[in-house]
Order: C-alpha cells, then sequence, then structure tokens
C-alpha cells in the first residue's frame, strides 16, 4: 500500500511539472523525477505507465524550434553557378566553386523547404517529428543530388553498435572557394528530423529501468561541446562534417543503443572521430522512393533548387 501511494505522488508531481510554464528548472525537474520514478517502479515491481506520455513527447530537454529562414540573395545564380563549377571540376579538376556564405544560403533554402513542406502534415515548432526522417532525408538531399552534387543517403544503423537503431539522414559535399581562391571540398551533415531525440520523454536515466535506453540527444548534451553542436544542429538543420561533429553525432547513437555497461560505454567512447566519419562518407545507400514517387513529390511540393539559366 505505501508503494502504490508513493507511485501516486510521483505521478502527481510530475503532472504538475508538466503543467508549469518552460523554463530550464522545470526541465531539469522533470528528468530527475521521471529517474527517480521509473527507477521506484521497477524495484517495487509496479507498472510504470504514465498517463501523459504524449505531452512527454512535446517538451525538449534543450531549446529545439528550429529556424525557417526567409531570405535566400541570389539564390538562381548561386544554383547556376555551382552546376557550373562541379562540370568544370568534372572535366578540369577542382578548380573551382562557390563561397561558404553561398553554400550555407543553399543548405538554408533546402533545410527550409522541406521544413515548410513538412507543416502540411506536422507542427513543426511543437511536434518532435518522430518518424519523418526518411521523408525529410528526401526533401533536403533530393535538390543538391537533382543538379549533380555529391550526397550520401546516410542511417544510424551504420555507426558501431548502433545496428539496432533506425533513423535517416545525410551529408552534401560542396567545391568551397575561399577568400584566397582555393577550392577545398567540404561537407555538411545534414539532418532536418534531429527534433526527435531531445523530447523529454525520451531522455532520462529512467529509461534503463524500461528495458530501454535514453536516446541520443541525452548522450550528446552531455559536454558543452556537444550541446553547441546539438543547439545548431537542431536549429539549422546542418552542420559542417568535421571529425569531431561526425563522432559527436554518430556515438551518441552507438551510446543510445547500448545497455548501461561501463565496459561497452568505453570501447564505445575510443571509437574514432575516423571511424564514425568514414561511416558517414563511405555510405552507399540510395533513396527510398520510386522515379515515379520523385516525379509526383516534384510536381506536388516543387522541392528542386530554383534556376534561371543566365544568358551569357
Amino acid at each position: 500500500m505505501f508503494e502504490k501511494r508513493k507511485q501516486l505522488k510521483y505521478q502527481s508531481i510530475i503532472k504538475d511539472l508538466i503543467s508549469l510554464p518552460d523554463s530550464a528548472e522545470k526541465i531539469s525537474k522533470l528528468l530527475e523525477t521521471l529517474s527517480a520514478y521509473y527507477k521506484f517502479c521497477y524495484q517495487n515491481k509496479l507498472d510504470s505507465a504514465l498517463p501523459f506520455n504524449e505531452q512527454l513527447k512535446g517538451l525538449f530537454i534543450i531549446p529545439s524550434e528550429p529556424s525557417i529562414f526567409n531570405d535566400f540573395p541570389n539564390l538562381e545564380r548561386i544554383v547556376n553557378d555551382l552546376e557550373e563549377a562541379i562540370k568544370i571540376n568534372r572535366d578540369e579538376g577542382l578548380i573551382t566553386g562557390i563561397t561558404e556564405e553561398e553554400a550555407e544560403i543553399l543548405l538554408s533554402y533546402s533545410i527550409t523547404n522541406a521544413r515548410k513542406i513538412l507543416t502540411k502534415g506536422y507542427d513543426i515548432k511543437k511536434d518532435s517529428l518522430e518518424g519523418v526522417c526518411g521523408y525529410a532525408q528526401f526533401l533536403t538531399l533530393y535538390p543538391f543530388y537533382q543538379i549533380g552534387v555529391p550526397v550520401t543517403i546516410n542511417n544510424v544503423t551504420s555507426f558501431p553498435f548502433a545496428e539496432k537503431l533506425g533513423h535517416a539522414f545525410g551529408s552534401v559535399t560542396l567545391p568551397i572557394i575561399n577568400f584566397n581562391g582555393e577550392v577545398s571540398n567540404e561537407s555538411f551533415l545534414i539532418d532536418a528530423s534531429y527534433r526527435q531525440f531531445f523530447t523529454i520523454y525520451g531522455n532520462h536515466i529512467g529509461r534503463y529501468f524500461l528495458d530501454d535506453t535514453p536516446d541520443s540527444g541525452y548522450f550528446v548534451i552531455q559536454t558543452e561541446e556537444g550541446k553547441k553542436f546539438a543547439a545548431d544542429l537542431l536549429s539549422k538543420g546542418f552542420v559542417p562534417l568535421t571529425l569531431e561533429n561526425a563522432k559527436m553525432y554518430g556515438e551518441s547513437f552507438s551510446l543510445s543503443a547500448s545497455k548501461l555497461d561501463s565496459d561497452t560505454f568505453d570501447k564505445i567512447r575510443s571509437i574514432s572521430a575516423s571511424e564514425y566519419l568514414k561511416s558517414i562518407t563511405d555510405c552507399s545507400l540510395k533513396f527510398d522512393y520510386t522515379e515515379a514517387e520523385i516525379s509526383a513529390e516534384i510536381a506536388e511540393n516543387n522541392i528542386l533548387f530554383p534556376t534561371d539559366k543566365l544568358k551569357k
């Protein structure tokens, strides 16, 4: 009887916390209380089901509202310049490209266009976007693929220890010309539905007492560097695909896929950044859409980059 009364008390506290205005203190107390609740239920063999899981899926452990950009200066010209650069580089080697600022305009346009399309079925400012990763992957990567940009079509199953998980994301590689006129290929990690891994529901230690594990968001925000990485990817939908970013992204999924075991965690944390980067760049997956489905999507939602071939 005591155990049941204490369980109900926990549930009342969780309910009251959910109703409070959003704040860092609210999130911290919710995570702490949920962890304690699930541990208590596990130790006392009580049914831990909560009636407000959907509400917990609409609350997030860090600010995660996606950005919607509105200004894309010289977009059509940039697209044309990139197409021309790809052709020249293919024939003559890596000799020309677009600026980093122009690359960010293209990436921001692609992400924003995808997010606007997703608003037809989701409230992207409130929903976790769970289950839309394949569609978001297609919407963000296909515009680049269609104009000849190298893309990787990825799933987190390729990361070490993460075979049982599933989440679609990708990368694009663009020829970037710097202030000195030097050209190099630079890659960007793209994930427009990353938000689903940062809900209160999935990011507390109590998950281990449900024969489950915390989501990748729990692991990536354990450091200040990880918090900044996550905040950038959640907001913009893309980040540079550096060694550091590849490891933070991939390692968090490897840890999320593993039970609470210090030896396994040590093995995962010893995996090099280059191995995580290789898992992304060496991927050979394809879009999970038929040609007919792609044509229908283009016709309905206008997912491609706008172009206006300049007259010479």
